[in-house]
């Protein structure tokens, strides 16, 4: 059953990504594109455990205000622990109203979507090669499976298109986070960028030397022979970790 288990994590975010990607294919598809433009930047703190210890992460979200039927509204834009818009920068909107016409949904047309999508994807083909090479799986179950995702993903994507459109519930139902600060004002906008590069560039070096410091160590942990391996045939190295012969 172990050797399974690549396959079938691999499928689960393989059909994931094709399902995300499908949605918003036809998401685009039904929606009205408009222009809107950032009005702020709301920042929050989003509190959750970890290892039984509580968290806190801060993101921010684009406010962005659009027209559409001659009617100002609200949307926000995808969290992120990143700034990634400017205030009034110009971006796509894309509007999908209901069947009775009532209410309208909207999201911002952003590439992390696509992104995201293709994560996934790539994340589950990885699984599926680990599949057919660590554990010596067979490549056709593997492109079998993936088929079978992709219909499943392509079914799933369109009943849920469908489910939105007719229950549709306007985006100006939606509140900022209980306790977020609202970026407005350009000193503001450049007082907060300023700060974030700053920390964020601290802790990316410091994770990056941490990460090279934890894999030079564990390699040269290693008994030779295993390190010939490592250096020589890589794909020979993953099936002696995992087989348990690694060389001692």
């Amino acid at each position: 059953m172990a050797s399974f288990i690549p396959l079938i994590v691999g499928s689960i975010f393989f059909a994931l990504g094709v399902n995300f990607l499908f949605y918003l294919i036809a998401f685009k598809k039904s929606a009205q594109l408009v222009t809107g433009h950032v009005k702020a930047i709301e920042k929050y703190t989003s509190t959750h455990r970890q290892s039984g210890h509580r968290t806190q992460n801060v993101y921010f979200r684009p406010m962005v205000e659009y027209s559409y039927n001659d009617t100002e509204h609200i949307t926000f834009g995808a969290s992120t622990n990143e700034i990634r818009h400017t205030l009034n920068q110009n971006v796509p909107v894309m509007v999908q109203q209901s069947q009775d016409g009532q209410k309208i949904s909207a999201r911002i047309q952003d590439p992390i979507d696509i992104f995201a999508g293709l994560l996934f994807m790539l994340m589950g083909m990885g699984g599926l090669a680990a599949y057919i090479t660590v554990t010596d799986g067979s490549w056709i179950v593997a492109l079998v499976i993936s088929g079978i995702c992709i219909v499943i993903a392509r079914v799933l994507s369109n009943m849920k298109l469908k489910f939105n459109n007719k229950f549709i519930q306007t985006d100006d139902n939606e509140t900022l986070k209980q306790g977020s600060v609202v970026i407005q004002t350009k000193s503001d906008f450049v007082k907060e960028v300023s700060s974030h590069a700053f920390w964020g560039g601290l802790i990316t070096c410091i994770f990056m030397i941490g990460a090279i410091w934890i894999i030079y160590s564990g390699y040269t942990d290693l008994p030779t022979e295993a390190q010939n391996i490592l250096s020589n045939a890589p794909q020979d190295f993953a099936r002696a970790l995992t087989s348990g012969d690694m060389p001692t």
